[in-house]
């Protein structure tokens, strides 16, 4: 029955997009073929694994599928150059395409091959087993600390519950913090501290009703999906969703359910960055910079613009400030903006774009196998090596579920460090309140 349901998923989109690209008038069949080829991959990715129902893996193709192959292909038959620049061409479509088939290609070779076979590499979300031992947390610890941070939160968003709850009542660099360091940490490791602490609550199986609605309150009202950046809404209402929605770990709810994400709910979130500007959903929603991610990519591989390792230092050296070092690479996105004149630079730069900026073909590669490798190590751990009788890995694993998607959309420089001060939150938290 599933492989039925796998194999009518495939047909359908495969349906749709020759009923789509019909109506459009293509100069270039072999630009319309490579498209074809990146969204048949991605979609038969999608509905063929069978050890993992849900994981990171799905999270990468779901994002191929829609950033680097459906809108991209609707922008090309379109003739849609966003944010300005020089128009491109189709040998600039066809080089592309040809990097993002190699680097799926790269990645589902490595991500099988480590999956199916257990290497000794220790990453940096492995456990020690004296983790593996803690069976409960203090439900008192987590309240206390819930609430403090929840007061500490309010007080620097200046007193004003309409910025937390609406991201577009306030500038970030204004409310949080000056900027730099202090902004990182407020933002993205003391901001969390509540949403960690109910989820820790929940990934524990703790049943007191009166603490569990009291730490979802002050999770709502500190880390509103309508106040934060998308990708933390992801990082924390992900898992979320799994704890609740007991539907969702069944075969193929997972993608679906990240599928109506991408195409209905981040669109929406995305209204309240401006509250005066916006339509809640357009039908060109493919056509809008929201999905811009293969065009900025794009535009490296066209330029051939490589910092041979320098944007990479950036992102390595993250927490140095720039008072200490003039020169700091700025993100990619933002970069490549300037590079080329665009009228607007608040800009992402995927993460196969990273690879090419940094290394040029060889750093596409490189990236590919990185992801690939990190991906299948983590999606085992949890499915194979019993990871998911563990809490806390359980909650870094589904946080990273969540970031999966910021990343490969980028800028690195941007969501590296974010995802970074989650992980580490998380931990000091769950270090904090548990109990053998």
């Amino acid at each position: 029955m599933g492989c039925l349901k796998s194999f009518l998923a495939y047909i359908s989109i495969f349906a749709l997009l020759l009923f789509a690209i019909s109506s459009y008038e293509a100069d270039n069949s072999v630009v319309i073929l490579t498209f074809t080829a990146i969204i048949l991959i991605c979609t038969y990715q999608l509905f063929s694994q069978k050890n993992v129902i849900y994981g990171l893996s799905q999270i990468f193709y779901i994002f191929c599928l829609f950033f680097l192959g459906i809108a991209p292909l609707f922008q090309y038959l379109s003739d849609i150059t966003l944010w300005g620049g020089e128009p491109f061409n189709d040998s600039d479509y066809i080089k592309t395409n040809i990097l993002i088939l190699m680097a799926l290609v790269i990645y589902k070779y490595i991500y099988a091959n480590t999956f199916r076979h257990k290497y000794n590499i220790r990453i940096h979300m492995s456990l020690s087993n004296s983790e593996n031992n803690v069976r409960h947390t203090s439900n008192i610890l987590i309240v206390v600390i819930s609430l403090i941070s929840s007061i500490y939160i309010y007080i620097i968003f200046g007193g004003n519950i309409a910025s937390l709850l609406i991201r577009g009542e306030y500038a970030d660099s204004d409310v949080v913090a000056a900027g730099g360091l202090a902004y990182l940490i407020n933002s993205f490791f003391i901001r969390p501290v509540p949403a960690i602490c109910f989820l820790l609550f929940k990934f524990y199986n703790n049943k007191n009703k009166l603490i569990e609605i009291f730490l979802f309150i002050l999770m709502i009202l500190t880390n509103a999906p309508t106040g934060m950046p998308r990708f933390a809404v992801a990082a924390f209402y992900v898992p979320l969703a799994f704890l609740y929605i007991k539907s969702l770990r069944k075969r193929h709810n997972f993608v679906l359910m990240m599928v109506l994400a991408v195409v209905v709910i981040f669109p929406f979130l995305n209204t309240f960055r401006t509250v005066a500007e916006g339509q809640l959903i357009s039908f060109d929603m493919f056509l809008a910079g929201h999905f811009d991610s293969y065009q900025m990519f794009m535009r490296v591989v066209s330029t051939q613009y490589i910092t041979y390792g320098y944007q990479l230092l950036g992102v390595l050296l993250f927490f140095v400030p720039r008072s200490l070092w003039a020169s700091k690479p700025i993100g990619s996105g933002y970069l490549i903006a300037h590079e080329n004149d665009y009228y607007f630079d608040n800009l992402s730069m995927n993460f196969f774009g990273e690879g090419y900026i940094n290394f040029g073909i060889i750093g596409v590669c490189l990236f590919a196998m990185f992801i690939g490798y990190i991906n299948a190590r983590l999606d085992r751990k949890y499915w194979v090596e019993s990871g998911n009788s563990i809490p806390l890995f359980s909650l870094i694993f589904f946080e990273t579920i969540g970031m999966e998607f910021a990343i490969m959309r980028g800028a690195l420089l941007n969501i590296f460090p974010v995802l970074l001060g989650y992980i580490l939150a998380t931990k000091i938290i769950h270090k904090i309140v548990s109990r053998p």
